[in-house]
């Protein structure tokens, strides 16, 4: 999806209240709140905040980690992030070009594996019956409350945005959330919540 101005408000409300020192971009995200074409990439932004920036993407695009998000990332020597951004990219997560509520499942517990007790996740994606055709897997507020009950996380706010003025079928949630233990739910556990596909 990349940042728009939605995102890089609720953002730069994080870095200031929170002042993280580094942070994990789930996509090679651009910065769509930009009047130039390209957009540039979200990198340059953080870096001129004195934040530590790295990103993941199957594409490789601008030096991002080359990790698939549909498969458990082996986190246990790897430094965790105190803040990480998922704006637009667990809903494109599946196998073999669909939706797999296994690899939802893993996309979902690597955003939360990747940061640190105490740090924040930021998450936008396509709200369910929006963005047709766009992704694999789309959420709902109530998704992410019984995520909330189901694994060690704090929900700081909720809510849903029409991105970019599109009010017809543009709507996206938006949850910000502090992780606060580090147990994540099964994956049956996750299977009962209400998934959509579409």
């Amino acid at each position: 999806m990349g940042y728009t101005n939605f995102t890089v408000s609720k953002l730069e409300n994080i870095i200031e209240k929170y002042q993280p020192k580094t942070v994990v971009d789930l996509g090679a995200q651009n910065m769509y709140n930009q009047p130039v074409l390209p957009a540039p990439y979200a990198k340059d932004w953080y870096i001129s905040q004195g934040i530590e920036y790295t990103a993941i993407d199957l594409s490789g695009e601008n030096n991002s980690a080359i990790l698939d998000l549909a498969i458990p990332f082996d986190l246990s020597q790897k430094t965790k992030f105190d803040l990480v951004v998922d704006a637009g990219t667990t809903e494109h997560v599946g196998i073999e070009g669909k939706h797999s509520p296994e690899a939802f499942y893993n996309a979902c517990k690597n955003r939360f594996d990747l940061c640190r007790v105490g740090g924040i996740i930021y998450c936008e994606n396509p709200k369910t019956g929006n963005w047709p055709g766009h992704g694999f897997n789309y959420v709902s507020q109530e998704f992410y409350k019984a995520l909330a009950q189901n694994h060690d996380v704090e929900i700081l706010e909720l809510g849903e945005h029409a991105a970019m003025g599109n009010v017809t079928d543009g709507w996206n949630v938006y949850c910000i959330m502090q992780k606060t233990g580090a147990e994540f739910m099964t994956l049956k556990t996750f299977e009962s919540l209400e998934l959509h596909t579409s």
